[in-house]
C-alpha cells in the first residue's frame, strides 16, 4: 500500500475514533438504562453498526485491509476527543464567565 493511502487511512481512523467517542458519550443514557436486555441490545447494536461503518470506510479507501496503525489511530482518537472536549469546555467558561 502506498504512502498516500496509509496516510488516508490513519487520519480516517483518528476521526473515526473522535466520532466514536463522541456517540458513546450520547449513547450512555440508554446503556444506563435498568433494563437488562435494553441494555445488553443497545450496546450490542450501538457496536456493530460502528463496526460495520468502519469497515465500510476502510473498504473503501483500502480495500477492508485493517492495520496496526489504524487501530492505535482511533484509540488515539478517543484519546484525543477527550482532551478537545475539555479544551472546548474550559474555553466557553472563560468566555460565557465575563
Amino acid at each position: 500500500m502506498n504512502l498516500q493511502k496509509q496516510i488516508l487511512t490513519f487520519i480516517i481512523s483518528f476521526l473515526f475514533g473522535m466520532a466514536f467517542a463522541i456517540l458513546l458519550k450520547l449513547n450512555y443514557k440508554f446503556i444506563y438504562q435498568e433494563n437488562k436486555v435494553y441494555r445488553v441490545l443497545t450496546t450490542f447494536f450501538f457496536v456493530m453498526i460502528h463496526i460495520f461503518i468502519y469497515f465500510i470506510l476502510l473498504q473503501k479507501i483500502n480495500s477492508g485491509i485493517l492495520h496496526t496503525y489504524g487501530i492505535i489511530a482511533i484509540i488515539f482518537g478517543f484519546i484525543m476527543q477527550y482532551f478537545v472536549e475539555k479544551a472546548m469546555r474550559n474555553l466557553f467558561a472563560k468566555v460565557f464567565k465575563r
